[in-house]
């Protein structure tokens, strides 16, 4: 005979890792996961909490409808948490690059992007497409799924769980840190050119010095940020680290 209780709470338990699945992957612009369909998204996720799913504890069937209701959104806050993260990666990354097309001169070349319906800045999108290459040369993926698998056993599907959200509100903070780390070389030397430009532009008034400093930065910094390319290697890195390893505080699991 079918315990059909048995069945439910395992077709319960993978929807309740789905979910925290999508919602952790759902604003990753890093790993491209953000740009795909809609539909493969849904595959990708559901196909994923397969294993997952089966490795976990499953749920016990919730008495009414607002139980439920309570699951989806604890495994929704979780997943969110989680997410947070690999958005701030992203967005570290992207705040450098809009500091560097200020100062090169790029700021009017934005790029558009059609999904988000935002402008993204053209150097920024650039380290950000450089920065999701490396997180899969450095096999970082698999460091996030067994971020995830760690998540479902400090925090099983559907129980109860307390975030905490002072080492959440710690990885806002480098978005600042390490924006500025990664373009920190190219932009003191391209403020030293300013500053040149600025004592010319005083000494010779008659002479347009902007004409000459514009061209002037802006190879100066695409010669740069080649030079540079290989200590950004290194700040992804421990942008990766730092975010990996803030996973068990904000579980509470460490």
């Amino acid at each position: 005979m079918i315990d059909w209780g048995a069945e439910l709470a395992v077709v319960l338990t993978w929807l309740l890792v789905a979910t925290r699945l999508s919602t952790a992957l759902m604003f990753s612009t890093l790993i491209g996961f953000a740009g795909l369909p809609s539909p493969v998204k849904l595959i990708f996720t559901l196909a994923l909490s397969i294993p997952l799913a089966v490795s976990s504890v499953p749920v016990v069937l919730p008495s009414n409808d607002v139980n439920l209701v309570l699951m989806f959104g604890r495994e929704l806050a979780v997943g969110a948490a989680l997410g947070f993260g690999l958005h701030v990666i992203a967005a570290a990354i992207q705040f450098g690059g809009r500091i560097l097309d200020n100062q090169i001169g790029f700021s009017a070349g934005v790029l558009l992007n059609p999904q988000t319906r935002s402008f993204e800045p053209l150097t920024g999108s650039l380290l950000l497409m450089v920065a999701g290459a490396l997180f899969f040369a450095m096999d970082a993926h698999h460091s996030l799924l067994r971020g995830l698998a760690y998540s479902l056993s400090v925090t099983p599907p559907g129980m109860s769980t307390t975030l905490q959200f002072e080492p959440l509100l710690a990885q806002f903070g480098l978005v600042f840190t390490f924006g500025l780390l990664v373009i920190a070389p190219i932009f003191m030397v391209l403020l030293a050119v300013d500053i040149a430009a600025a004592v010319a532009s005083r000494s010779l008034p008659q002479f347009n010095i902007y004409f000459v400093a514009l061209p002037l930065k802006a190879a100066l910094g695409i010669f740069l940020l080649g030079l540079f390319s290989p200590a950004f290697e290194k700040v992804v890195t421990v942008l990766v680290t730092v975010v990996f390893g803030g996973w068990p505080a904000i579980l509470g699991g460490g």
